[in-house]
């Protein structure tokens, strides 16, 4: 069920108070989306802007919050405008900040120096269950060499989801690590958005231990100095990854999937995208038993462009040809 959210943003009002006594133009949510429990509403409306709103401050506006669940969900929404950053914006679960749309509302990392080895300089730090972001653009081009850890969304903990919904997100560094998204142990969707990386060792998208990926309508691009994946599932365990209608390029490996102890099948999947990379994927599987029917990946009515078809994507495309428009599917397996 659609909630009602949908008010006309003014840029003077009186103090926060509950979000219907507020006016703003968001997108309507479902309740899934905004981690409420079936049957409850959202109430609680903070609003950002360079004049008028409860903060000018993005930062300022989420450490306000301490109260958000299931059941008292915060929406933070940040007007048009460029909102510089010297620190990581750290969103609590059942928090959506949602921007007055890409190019209009932009986020921009200043030289970020935030503490913790997993997340680094990461532009928003996400700590909690059904975050989202939307209708944004984010920013974080002023890294320096080195191996910290740097990089736009990143979540370290075991928590529930993080949705990514028209987001525009470029991270760019000539340092090591430098990721689009990181995610620990949540089920990652993106939903029409792009993310760019570039960097020495670029990830587009890394997601570990028992994390999900799902994408549709969105475009991932990643150039590394040192060929690096663009998307990386490095999993301890099964986990999950659907491609839908996207763009997935880079000028490394598309896929790189580590299978540690795994015994079940995982379900990864590509529907009608294109994917363009040097090889199709690398990966190992460290157990002693392997699994006659694990398959890496099935790609299902789309385009692979490689530069050089490798091992596992010969089943795929014949060594002299290096792209291929898939009628039906190609199930890449298990090496072993």
């Amino acid at each position: 069920m659609l909630l009602p959210v949908a008010l006309v943003f003014l840029l003077s009002f009186g103090d926060r108070v509950y979000a219907q006594n507020k006016v703003v133009v968001i997108p309507m949510f479902t309740e899934s989306e905004l981690g409420l429990a079936s049957g409850s509403s959202l109430t609680n409306l903070i609003t950002v802007s360079k004049s008028g709103g409860d903060y000018d401050s993005i930062s300022e506006a989420l450490d306000s919050i301490s109260d958000a669940g299931p059941k008292n969900p915060y929406l933070v929404y940040v007007g048009p405008g460029e909102y510089a950053i010297d620190s990581a914006l750290r969103l609590p679960g059942h928090v959506s900040l949602v921007g007055a749309g890409i190019g209009s509302t932009i986020v921009e990392g200043k030289n970020l120096n935030n503490s913790g080895a997993a997340c680094g300089r990461s532009l928003v730090l996400v700590e909690g269950d059904f975050s989202a972001i939307r209708n944004i653009s984010l920013r974080n081009s002023s890294g320096t060499t080195g191996t910290s850890p740097y990089g736009g969304i990143c979540s370290d903990q075991p928590i529930n989801s993080i949705t990514l919904d028209s987001v525009d997100l470029l991270v760019s560094a000539p340092g090591f690590n430098v990721i689009g998204v990181e995610s620990a142990a949540a089920t990652l969707y993106i939903v029409d958005s792009k993310i760019v990386v570039t960097g020495n060792t670029a990830k587009g998208l890394f997601s570990y231990i028992s994390s999900g990926l799902k994408m549709w309508n969105s475009e991932v691009r990643v150039t590394g100095t040192a060929k690096e994946s663009t998307i990386v599932v490095d999993s301890q365990n099964d986990s999950d990854l659907e491609i839908r209608d996207s763009e997935v390029v880079t000028n490394g490996t598309l896929f790189k999937i580590d299978a540690f102890g795994v015994s079940s099948q995982f379900d990864r999947k590509v529907f009608g995208s294109y994917l363009v990379g040097e090889v199709l994927l690398a990966g190992q599987v460290s157990t002693s038993t392997p699994n006659p029917n694990l398959k890496w990946v099935e790609v299902f009515n789309s385009v692979l462009e490689l530069a050089t078809p490798d091992a596992f994507s010969k089943i795929c495309i014949n060594t002299s040809s290096t792209r291929v428009e898939l009628s039906s599917d190609c199930v890449v397996p298990s090496p072993d």
